[in-house]
């Protein structure tokens, strides 16, 4: 990316993990590169704090930003900077992902009429690609966030055509044409064609089985004799206060997520912040303008055991709300104890900490470190 912007420009690095940002970020600042104005941003970042770097990106690089051509900026990023932001840049340099969303990603180049750096006359996506020990690609980092057949899709259709690693896409022309091949039943025929069989074998497989999952819960087998309902079975309310919701993780598509408010211990009492400025009771609910607080640092987080920690109805007492009476606002938040001088914790052998650059680092650890951390409040 250095490279890229070496005489002038702006560059876009998205990424598909939150973690692969957060390491090309720090590489970014620790390779000293002078005049050079960096920026991250991801979801993981404290609500506010994303809105402040959006804010930021848009000055850099938004419809109504006057950069010159000489300025040299790098932002890099996640999905986030795929979705709702209206910026452009000059070359962009994204992760493999379904055609849809590389298409969607490419919208970002040369997206506003602006005078450009002569090395980037023309809007260029380079796609980054993992590759395993015999030189195919190798979609398991990446296959949580993306069915590995769509991309094997996705990839056997841009290769179409391809020469000399480079193929040219006519926007919006090309954009049915595109996604009609990945996404249409018709089988692949080519360089990839085997590969793509394959993991629609899986794929297929993965479907049936989470339409049983969906299904068995609520449909029982209509060729038992066994009643339908039982003493202890599921029961079915109506659910218009939000009642249930103090014990709901909400779901997101078909995988989970849990949204986490970073809190304190200062001087005994409940904190936003480290210093104590922002202080939340612990015996009573949370009044309007501090729920606003809390609901300002929440940050999303998709870690399957983080998730696993809040999701046991045995949890450490540190990871519940303390008031009787969790107020609707905050149902489905949940505080994350860290340690004022560390701002981390450990969790099912993860080790959580909030950066004010990098945002929430989730990072594998092997200390548990939370403890009795709301002990003298119970």
């Amino acid at each position: 990316m250095l490279e890229l912007i070496r005489n002038g420009g702006a560059v876009a690095r998205i990424c598909n993990r939150v973690d692969d940002a957060q390491a090309i970020y720090r590489a970014l600042i620790a390779s000293g590169a002078r005049d050079v104005t960096c920026v991250l941003l991801h979801a993981r970042f404290p609500l506010h704090e994303r809105q402040r770097r959006e804010q930021c990106i848009s000055n850099l690089v938004g419809k109504e930003s006057q950069r010159t051509p000489e300025q040299r900026i790098i932002i890099a990023g996640t999905q986030v900077l795929e979705q709702s932001l209206d910026y452009d840049v000059d070359v962009m340099v994204s992760d493999f992902a379904p055609i849809d969303l590389l298409l969607q990603r490419a919208g970002r180049l040369h997206r506003h009429n602006r005078c450009r750096p002569d090395d980037h006359r023309e809007p260029v996506l380079e796609i980054v690609i993992p590759y395993d020990e015999q030189g195919e690609p190798d979609w398991r980092r990446w296959r949580a966030i993306y069915e590995p057949y769509i991309l094997w899709r996705s990839l056997a259709t841009l290769c179409d055509g391809l020469t000399d690693d480079t193929r040219i896409v006519t926007l919006p022309r090309d954009y049915r044409t595109l996604i009609e091949a990945v996404y249409s039943a018709a089988p692949v025929v080519g360089r990839y064609a085997g590969e793509v069989a394959k993991a629609e074998q899986e794929y297929r497989k993965t479907i049936d089985a989470q339409t049983a999952k969906a299904r068995s819960p609520l449909t029982p087998d209509a060729m038992i004799r066994a009643p339908i309902v039982e003493h202890g079975g599921r029961s079915y309310i109506e659910e218009e206060t939000g009642a249930e919701a103090s014990w709901q993780l909400a779901k997101t598509r078909l995988g989970d997520r849990v949204t986490l408010v970073p809190v304190y211990r200062v001087n005994g009492e409940l904190s936003l912040d480290p210093d104590g400025t922002f202080r939340i009771p612990t015996d009573v609910p949370p009044t309007l303008e501090q729920m606003k607080d809390v609901i300002n640092v929440a940050v999303p987080v998709s870690d399957r055991a983080v998730i696993a920690a809040y999701r046991d109805e045995h949890r450490d007492r540190a990871l519940r709300w303390t008031w009787s009476a969790i107020p609707a606002p905050l149902r489905g938040l949940h505080p994350l104890p860290l340690d004022v001088q560390t701002h981390s914790i450990t969790l099912n052998r993860r080790r959580l900490r909030l950066d004010n650059e990098l945002g929430l680092v989730i990072e594998n650890g092997d200390v548990d470190m939370s403890g009795d951390w709301f002990e003298e409040d119970l």
